[in-house]
């Protein structure tokens, strides 16, 4: 009984062994071309579709393979897909990675051939260079010797006479012979290290060209393979898709914006301009943009506890980009901030400074560090509000494999605005134009740079934030130089206490000139700003001012708006009282953030104005 289970298994064995090996061989492997049909750039990274054309295939079970793609792409994200599923099933695939000898690219390879060519003349260079050095040695020791005979006794004639050994004539033959022999020694030296000077010049944007294609001079190049299994069950032609992420790609929104003052509006021309060096040109694709970050993780990370105690005695748990740029809230004269972001999603720390001398002043938080650490449990405003958008681009484009920004044109539209200016002469001699309207697009307008033209004359660049639509913006757009503004502190004056007083009283008092040399009325914002004192024993006064402003804010900010008459010159006067202990003088700060780039501390520096 035994003996026959072990024959029957045997069979078995076997018949499995001979079937697998009929399929081996009715399976027909194919190499097939394929070309970048369409590319969806998100800001780190891109999803490459192929297409794959086949003429005739016949029913059966065939292995594709798809050669030279490129190094970076990533091996989980490869997909297959056929046109007709009905037909033709995809039933698996698999990634490999290959060497070449030499890179199939005709690109890469005149590059090497470029730089292999540079290479011999830095060695006929190095030849000529010995050889130039050998004769300059020949030339030092004929000299050397001429020197050592003349210098030798002379010899006595027949006579009794004494002979000269050498004549004059023969100084200055050797003296012509030598100089005119250095001289052209050292000229072939000179052009010899001119010539090795433009050589590896030219090595130099060679390697960097090729270190944008992602290939590197002594590296052995390699290159990405999918094979795929499919069943046919129809004879005819069939198309695949293959998709795969690559990286090495970003890209960013630019703009585009004329102004028409008379007609109240703006057109706006967006671009998206991408870089990329994935190692594959996109030729005759079609193009996509995505704000998508498909880079997050879809994780929720978990919310920590939250305590509360006083603030010297904690350190603030918070995000560092909640702190606000502005007035100093601090008194002390140099202050810094280490602030340390960990990886995780556990809480960021900041540590606060020593309290100051007497305490916090009672239960009112006196820093913005101490509102944040005592607010930190609200509800923080998204980063964005909006979700994940995509532009495609009117027609199929080119996109080139060397690491260089290319533009492209997405949509076109126009917007009605008002247009007014704005200046802020404590900080910036200049008044500015911005465009004041509401986004009534579909789309948003995307954070990234804008290049303004009056007409079709340039007149500057700037910058723009997110503006999603309906939603009110003001553009600031460029300088304008025909309203010019000056500020100056005109007086300083300072009042001591009394007999029996302890506090003195100093008066800054400022003259802000605008004048309006345009065509036209132009409405003006002007802004500027008096201390807030974070000490209880100083307070600040708004003394006189020629023109009340319109908007006074918490933070000290003052604002002004005028409507300024062409030709028209307009004088603002105003002044603020600083009341101290009469021991002391005023120490007035501004905030300045610092942000490490590619690391991992940020400084935030409170320094004197």
């Amino acid at each position: 009984m035994k003996t026959a289970c072990r024959l029957m298994l045997a069979l078995i064995i076997g018949a499995s062994a001979m079937l697998s090996s009929a399929n081996a061989e009715n399976q027909k492997a194919l190499e097939v071309a394929s070309k970048i049909d369409r590319v969806t750039v998100y800001p780190d990274r891109a999803l490459v579709t192929r297409q794959i054309k086949i003429d005739q295939l016949a029913k059966g079970i065939y292995e594709i393979l798809v050669k030279d793609l490129p190094m970076p792409l990533q091996n989980e994200s490869v997909r297959v897909t056929s046109a007709d599923p009905d037909n033709l099933k995809v039933i698996g695939l698999d990634i490999r990675t290959y060497q070449l000898e030499r890179p199939p690219e005709d690109k890469i390879r005149g590059l090497q051939d470029q730089l292999q060519q540079f290479q011999d003349i830095l060695r006929i260079i190095d030849d000529n260079t010995k050889l130039l050095q050998m004769e300059r040695e020949y030339l030092n020791a004929a000299k050397d010797a001429f020197l050592r005979s003349s210098s030798q006794p002379s010899a006595s004639g027949k006579d009794g006479t004494i002979e000269p050994r050498l004549s004059v004539k023969s100084y200055d033959d050797m003296l012509q012979y030598y100089t005119g022999k250095l001289r052209a020694n050292t000229e072939a030296g000179m052009k010899e290290e001119l010539n090795r000077r433009d050589i590896n010049k030219k090595m130099a944007l060679i390697s960097n060209e090729l270190s944008k294609l992602g290939i590197y001079q002594n590296t052995i190049p390699q290159k990405k393979s999918v094979k795929v299994n499919i069943e046919v069950l129809k004879d005819g032609a069939y198309e695949l898709a293959l998709s795969y992420i690559n990286f090495g790609v970003n890209w960013q929104a630019s703009y585009d914006i004329r102004v028409f003052t008379e007609a109240k509006e703006m057109e706006v021309i967006a671009y998206g301009v991408v870089t990329q060096n994935s190692g594959e040109d996109w030729l005759n694709a079609s193009l996509s943009f995505s704000t998508a970050r498909p880079a997050l993780q879809g994780w929720l990370p978990e919310l920590p506890p939250c305590y509360v105690d006083l603030p010297h005695n904690v350190e603030v748990m918070g995000k560092y980009t909640e702190l606000k740029r502005g007035q100093s809230t601090l008194s002390q004269k140099d202050i810094n901030y280490n602030v340390l972001i960990s990886n995780s999603s556990a809480q960021n720390s900041i540590a606060l400074p020593p309290a100051p001398p007497g305490g916090f002043g009672g239960a009112a938080p006196r820093t913005e560090l101490d509102k944040m650490m005592l607010n930190q449990y609200l509800p923080s405003e998204a980063a964005s509000n909006f979700s994940s958008v995509v532009f495609h681009t009117p027609k199929r484009v080119d996109i080139m494999s060397d690491g260089a920004p290319h533009r492209t044109s997405l949509w076109t539209d126009k917007l009605p605005v008002r247009f007014e200016y704005i200046s802020t002469p404590k900080i910036s001699p200049y008044v500015y134009l911005r465009a004041l309207g509401v986004n009534k697009m579909d789309t948003p307008i995307l954070y990234g740079t804008i290049n303004v033209f009056m007409g079709s004359d340039f007149i500057g660049s700037s910058q723009t934030s997110s503006i999603m639509p309906d939603e009110e913006f003001e553009l600031t757009l460029t300088v304008d130089e025909n309203i010019r503004v000056k500020r100056k502190l005109e007086e300083k004056e300072e009042k001591g206490p009394g007999f029996f007083g302890s506090s003195k009283r100093i008066t800054y008092s400022f003259i802000i000139e605008l004048e309006n040399y345009k065509k036209d009325n132009s409405i003006i914002t002007l802004v500027d700003q008096i201390p807030v004192s974070q000490n209880q024993d100083i307070t600040v006064e708004l003394g006189a001012c020629s023109d009340q402003p319109a908007e006074k804010g918490k933070d000290g900010k003052l604002k002004w708006k005028f409507d300024l008459k062409s030709k028209e010159t307009k004088k603002l006067t105003f002044a603020f009282t600083v009341s101290m202990p009469k021991n002391y003088d005023p120490a007035f700060y501004n905030e300045t953030f610092t942000q490490e780039q590619g690391g991992q501390q940020h400084n935030y520096k409170m320094k004197k104005k």
